[in-house]
């Protein structure tokens, strides 16, 4: 077997681990997100939906770097799948005041410089913008935007941590959502990239809505 057979082939195994983690993630996050939060079956769900989609995103991010499989929409939604998994992972730690906040920082500005590459890449390689890395720029951009400015204080982010968990996993899930409609075809042309994103969004916007009723009801 030569050299170009033998990396091909550990190729199309790290993409069906990938495939097969993407699949865990995808019905362990429907669980996390269906069931009551708080409960042994929510964090027991989220946890196999955080280390599959992580595991998943990482093998994603060395494919799409490699010859023939090269894809920089796969790289960039990798990038974003795994800054909205970790912070959210992270915003859980923030309900204490003495969660350090320098780390989270980082990662929103290494997001907001990720979001930024998108919508330039196309434009310095190709002298012309791509809809779907602009979409997906932009909003890298305003995530990490919106950070920095919950993360200019422990109390604020103290405040915010379980919106920030919610959406920022929620977000995680869209984005495993939109990988797998794209892949499969489920739908025509950019129908595939932007659907499962406007649904999750929506989504997203009623729980915080819900969420914050809830709180305003407790006051």
């Amino acid at each position: 077997m030569d050299n170009v057979s033998f990396t091909e082939h550990i190729l199309q195994g790290l993409i069906f681990v990938h495939a097969a983690l993407g699949g865990f993630a995808l019905v362990a996050g429907l669980v996390a997100m269906s069931s009551k939060k708080g409960r042994a079956v929510h964090k027991k769900a989220g946890r196999i939906f955080y280390y599959a989609l992580l595991s998943s995103a990482l093998i994603a991010l060395v494919v799409t770097l490699m010859p023939n499989h090269t894809s920089p929409f796969f790289f960039c939604i990798s990038l974003l799948t795994l800054y909205l998994l970790i912070s959210g992972k992270r915003s859980l730690s923030m309900k204490s005041s003495e969660h350090a906040l320098i780390a989270d920082r980082i990662l929103a500005i290494l997001i907001i410089i990720t979001g930024i590459g998108m919508i330039l890449y196309p434009l310095f390689l190709y002298g012309k913008m791509n809809l779907i890395l602009l979409v997906f720029g932009l909003v890298s951009c305003l995530f990490g935007l919106l950070d920095l400015y919950v993360y200019r204080s422990p109390a604020v982010s103290q405040k915010h941590f379980l919106k920030l968990h919610l959406s920022k996993m929620t977000g995680a899930y869209i984005a495993t959502v939109t990988a797998f409609t794209v892949v499969n075809k489920f739908f025509s042309g950019l129908l595939s990239w932007f659907l499962p994103s406007i649904l999750g969004t929506l989504l997203i916007i009623y729980w915080l809505f819900k969420f914050s009723n809830r709180r305003t009801r407790s006051a």
